[in-house]
């Protein structure tokens, strides 16, 4: 159901809401007497169908004809074995499979396996992730969805802070150089280019009065490599990487770093150990609570408090710290009985 006048959208050749349109799957005859009332007259309805062959179909050429471009036959056929009954099509599957083709050209006539076992939204997100990491480099990409996926978003400049914390993420950045001692973080470059290759799928939006890059869809969010290899690596990594967050947010950064990993740059720059001091010039968080303006950093207070129960290093700056228990008690955004519950959980 929705009202006013429908208008055609740049990107799907099928209409569009308009900015005050009302969209609702399923509505009880209450719900929908309610709305007419609401808008009088004013209300058109229309059924949203389910996202078949033909429409997919019609939706992927008209992005062609929108793009000036064109596809060889051998690639339309890749495209159109995903379309029939036995693939679950939703629109971000779609634009998922489009945005691969961007990278097609007329000489490729040879499908990319990996390319052709997409089934579902799912393995379209793991093939782009493949993609941007061969490009990007594997480690720098997915750590950086890693830790927009465990913070539940990030500003500009805590992801170029945490990815600045990560070591493995600098191993992997300074291979044949290392940057200042006095300024050794990850080129803002680096972030900005992942940024712009995932423009379509992020969104800034604000959490805790902060600017924050999150994911669009839930999709991204709530994704899982579907590779078992990649699974049990992720699985490893994940309280290495939540460990590298929560330091963050406590302001309880470590300032060396560890050059094992190449010999030949420590001999390069003439190193006498293998820990060397540096300075990542991070962004200090603030106090848990400001004092003579009576406010309190929610935005550090619910970093340090999502997973409060899951890892034991972090309870030495949350449930044993009284500073976050004053905090977290009298900012008036969270509950006592939460609290309690996921202490409970933890004992």
């Amino acid at each position: 159901m929705r009202s006013s006048k429908p208008r055609r959208d740049s990107n799907n050749p099928s209409l569009a809401p308009p900015d005050d349109a009302i969209e609702v799957e399923r509505i009880t005859i209450d719900t929908r007497q309610q709305l007419r009332t609401i808008y009088k007259n004013d209300i058109i309805e229309i059924e949203i169908n389910a996202l078949d062959e033909n429409l997919a179909q019609q939706v992927l050429y008209y992005w062609l004809e929108q793009d000036q471009r064109c596809l060889t036959s051998i690639q339309h056929e890749w495209l159109n074995k995903k379309f029939n009954s036995h693939y679950f099509l939703t629109p971000l599957f779609l634009s998922l499979l489009y945005d691969q083709t961007l990278s097609w050209h007329s000489f490729h006539q040879i499908p990319d396996r990996a390319f052709l076992a997409i089934k579902h939204t799912r393995d379209a997100i793991g093939y782009l992730y493949n993609q941007l990491g061969l490009k990007h480099g594997q480690i720098l990409f997915r750590r950086s969805m890693k830790y927009l996926q465990l913070s539940g978003g990030l500003s500009e400049f805590e992801i170029e802070d945490i990815l600045s914390l990560d070591d493995e993420v600098l191993q992997s950045v300074f291979i044949h150089y290392l940057p200042p001692f006095k300024l050794f973080r990850i080129p803002s470059t680096l972030w900005i280019r992942i940024r712009n290759d995932m423009h379509k799928y992020l969104i800034e939006k604000d959490i805790n009065n902060i600017p924050c890059i999150y994911f669009y869809h839930r999709s991204f969010q709530d994704y899982q490599p579907m590779d078992v290899k990649q699974l049990i690596i992720d699985s490893k990594q994940k309280e290495v990487m939540e460990k590298i967050r929560l330091e963050y947010f406590a302001n309880q950064y470590k300032e060396t770093f560890d050059m094992s990993y190449s010999p030949k740059l420590a001999n390069k720059y003439k190193l006498s150990t293998m820990i060397i001091s540096v300075n990542r010039c991070l962004n200090e968080q603030k106090p848990l609570k400001q004092k003579k303006v009576n406010q309190y950093n929610l935005r550090r207070l619910h970093q340090l408090y999502i997973n409060i129960n899951r890892y034991d290093f972090v309870h030495e700056w949350t449930i044993f710290n009284y500073d976050f228990l004053s905090a977290y008690l009298l900012c008036g955004e969270y509950k006592m009985s939460t609290l309690l519950k996921n202490c409970l959980n933890f004992m």
